[in-house]
């Protein structure tokens, strides 16, 4: 009987989860921070990664890169704010 329960309780987890993707903004505050990555020795943008686990994810993030947000933000679910770091 207990596990009738737990198959019958994951069955109805999986289904909450939505069929299509969220809408998803990644916004690049500052596109002038790169850092080398230990992966490939390569430069990148520090949202790179970020979007790419998005992507593995199967999401197809909007990227929007600029010193200020879109105007219009309610139509997205998730906004995710790179910021970059300090410089002196």
């Amino acid at each position: 009987m207990g596990k009738v329960i737990l198959t019958v309780m994951a069955v109805c987890m999986v289904a909450a989860v939505p069929a299509f993707g969220y809408n998803v903004l990644v916004w690049n505050y500052d596109s002038n921070d790169d850092f080398e990555d230990p992966d490939t020795g390569m430069m990148i943008e520090d949202e790179e990664k970020l979007v790419q686990a998005l992507i593995d994810n199967g999401e197809d993030p909007d990227i929007h890169n600029g010193a200020s947000l879109p105007s219009e933000i309610m139509g997205y679910d998730i906004v995710f704010a790179c910021l970059g770091w300090y410089r002196c």
